[in-house]
């Protein structure tokens, strides 16, 4: 927090902060986006006079208003805050910093929403590398990651480099079932599935299916699966692969 602010000083700042960001929601809700952003805008400013412009408050702020203006399909200054977000973490912690995976991850998120997953996968590649390096390359960390990085890479119909980061991420959730239970593993073997299945590689989108089936106690959570799981079963059982 800068030395220069008085506590009454600080007091004051503080509690405007909160006020125009709530100012800023009720905005929103009544759907006034623009006016919602100019109050965001000036929030935001105000948390930089009372923590600094390098401070972890500030850059969870830019995130959050970052996602929210991608949301409202305001790309290009979303991405603006969401950069400058991973900017004052690298700052604060250095480069190599779960901090910063995070938020790159998330700008991935961004990216993904905005359907430009040529940009989401150096970023995931990258924040992949730091988890892996702080955490293992076997680690929670990495698994979330290699899922979103193996689901752009089908979006961009680069299979095989696809399938690797979901067989990694699937073996990681079948070490830590015990830990963090089925849900993540399923999305991932039901994802797995889905790519072999539009390979026309019926048996093994069939054995993916299987997992999946057994991991939700024999219910199947997405209905497509269902229907692609017996369709895998009746070609493989005619011969059809």
């Amino acid at each position: 927090m800068p030395d220069t602010l008085t506590p009454e000083q600080e007091a004051r700042l503080e509690a405007e902060v909160w006020a125009l960001e709530g100012v800023a929601n009720q905005h929103k809700q009544n759907g006034d986006l623009e006016q919602s952003y100019r109050v965001s805008r000036q929030a935001l400013a105000n948390m930089e006079v009372m923590f600094g412009p390098i401070d972890n408050h500030v850059a969870c702020f830019l995130q959050g208003f970052g996602s929210t203006l991608y949301h409202d399909e305001h790309f290009e200054e979303g991405e603006a805050m969401c950069l400058r977000a991973i900017t004052i973490y690298e700052a604060l912690h250095g480069p190599v910093h779960l901090e910063v995976a995070g938020a790159l991850t998330w700008l991935g998120y961004r990216y993904d929403d905005w359907e430009r997953y040529e940009m989401s996968v150096p970023v995931y590649r990258r924040a992949l590398a730091i988890e892996e390096t702080i955490c293992g390359k076997y680690s929670s960390e990495a698994q979330t990651t290699c899922v979103w990085l193996g689901d752009a890479y089908v979006q961009l119909s680069q299979y095989a480099q696809a399938e690797p980061y979901f067989k990694r991420a699937i073996l990681i959730g079948r070490t830590r079932l015990a830990i963090d239970g089925p849900w993540l593993l399923a999305l991932t073997q039901e994802r797995l599935a889905g790519m072999l299945f539009r390979l026309k590689r019926y048996a093994e989108a069939l054995a993916a299916y299987a997992d999946v089936l057994a991991l939700n106690d024999g219910k199947f959570q997405w209905k497509q699966s269902r229907r692609r799981f017996n369709l895998c079963r009746a070609r493989c059982t005619s011969g059809t692969e």
